[in-house]
C-alpha cells in the first residue's frame, strides 16, 4: 500500500499455481487503481481484497472519498489518460469481466474477475 495512505485489506486463499498471465492482471489492477485514487481522491482511504475460489480469481479496489485537494494536471501532462482501457483489456484478454462503479459517498470501485486460475496453458 502507499505511504500516508489510510488502507485495508482483505486476501482469501490465493491460487500458488495460477499462469503469469492472471498474477500480472491482477497486480496491474491493484497498481492502476492505487494510482487512480492517488491521483483524483488523495488521502482517501483505500480496501484491497484478493478472493480465490475455484472458479477464478477476484480483485476489487475501492476508494472513498477525496481528504485533500487533487492535482490539477491533465493526463497529457501526467502521460497518463489510458488506465481504465488497458485495464479493461487486460482483464478482458484473459476472459474476465471488469466493472467500475461510484462507491458510497464519493468513492470509486474496481471489481475484476478472473476465470479458471489454473494450471493448464489455453490450448493445451
Amino acid at each position: 500500500m502507499r505511504p500516508g495512505c489510510p488502507s485495508r485489506r482483505r486476501c482469501g486463499a490465493l491460487c500458488a499455481n495460477c499462469r503469469a498471465e492472471w498474477s500480472s492482471s491482477a497486480y496491474r489492477t491493484v497498481q492502476e487503481e492505487l494510482s487512480n485514487a492517488l491521483r483524483h481522491a488523495p488521502g482517501s482511504p483505500v480496501r484491497v481484497e484478493l478472493d480465490h475460489a475455484r472458479e477464478g480469481l477476484g480483485v476489487t479496489v475501492v476508494n472513498g472519498p477525496a481528504t485533500e485537494p487533487a492535482t490539477e494536471r491533465t493526463p497529457r501532462e501526467t502521460g497518463e489518460g489510458h488506465a481504465l482501457t488497458g485495464m479493461r483489456e487486460r482483464v478482458a484478454m484473459l476472459g474476465g469481466r471488469l466493472a467500475l462503479r461510484p462507491a458510497g459517498e464519493g468513492g470509486f470501485e474496481v471489481a475484476a474477475f478472473l476465470p479458471a486460475c489454473g494450471t493448464e496453458e489455453p490450448g493445451g
